[in-house]
């Protein structure tokens, strides 16, 4: 039976892998192949047709593409002890020396700052305009977390983000003043590596525990204002994956989430009229 105000759509594996590939890709995919250079779209294709660029790295937890402007065909990757930024036009590579595993990054959109978190609990930012240097004197921001950080997202005005780690803690930092200004309690995570999920329009942040409950709570406030369980049976092949969107289906659309689990689809509306930020109460399922 889905939960109360759920919507459950039965789908191939294989589709619901594609589906969900389109979701979350489709403008990573439409950016590199109507903003990259044709030169460049060329060379990324021109070995296997569909495949938009290879490159050899090995170890690598976590990656991020940079969107502005001045280094929009670099990519990062985060590997045991290092950062490596790839131009992905003429293969050169920067190296940047840590102390740590890098398991979450992100590039700022406005600048072409790319945002670290580590095993070790440190996030830092690397200016690429920058020219490395010995020891750490090219790190830009740093501050710290109690454990591993799983997660980190950039907030649109990019004075702020939001990091998740290991011990379950999510925190908003006010990247000025390296500090945490707001606490996200409730979170349930020891050693997964679990994403957050922000829909600024809704003013709406959301994580999936390890324990397979959804969280909702208010970006501004840290109010945890749902918890959504599974409709299956909890464990670590089965946690739930995601997507929230102020317009399902296109311009016309309206808000709501998506939830994959196993081999269900479940789509909640969201009713943002409701003071809790409550998903509605209307269900059907197919």
């Amino acid at each position: 039976i889905p939960p109360q105000g759920a919507i459950q759509i039965k789908i191939q594996p294989t589709l619901l892998c594609c589906f969900f590939f389109v979701c979350l890709f489709f403008p990573f995919l439409h950016y590199m192949t109507h903003s990259l250079s044709p030169s460049l779209a060329f060379a990324l294709c021109l070995d296997q047709p569909g495949m938009l660029c290879s490159f050899k790295i090995s170890t690598a937890w976590s990656c991020a593409w940079c969107l502005n402007p001045q280094a929009d065909k670099n990519f990062s990757t985060g590997l045991s002890r290092r950062v490596i930024v790839t131009d992905a036009v003429t293969g050169r590579r920067q190296t940047y020396g840590i102390s740590s595993d890098v398991l979450a990054q992100q590039f700022a959109l406005r600048a072409p700052v790319l945002y670290n978190g580590c095993r070790s609990g440190e996030i830092f930012s690397i200016d690429l305009r920058q020219r490395a240097r010995r020891g750490n004197g090219w790190k830009g921001s740093r501050f710290y977390q109690e454990s591993a950080i799983t997660s980190v997202r950039i907030l649109h005005d990019e004075n702020y983000l939001l990091a998740a780690d290991m011990l379950g803690k999510i925190k908003l930092w006010d990247l000025r003043m390296s500090k945490a200004v707001q606490q996200y309690e409730g979170h349930h995570n020891e050693h997964a590596y679990l994403p957050l999920h922000v829909n600024e329009p809704e003013g709406l942040l959301l994580a999936v525990g390890q324990d397979c409950y959804t969280r909702m709570w208010s970006l501004g406030d840290g109010r945890l204002l749902r918890t959504i369980p599974s409709p299956h049976p909890a464990g670590k092949d089965s946690i739930p994956s995601v997507v929230f969107s102020s317009q399902l289906g296109g311009r016309r659309g309206l808000p709501g989430l998506l939830m994959a689990v196993c081999q269900d689809l479940y789509y909640f509306p969201y009713n943002s009229d409701y003071q809790d930020g409550s998903l509605s109460a209307e269900s059907k399922r197919d």
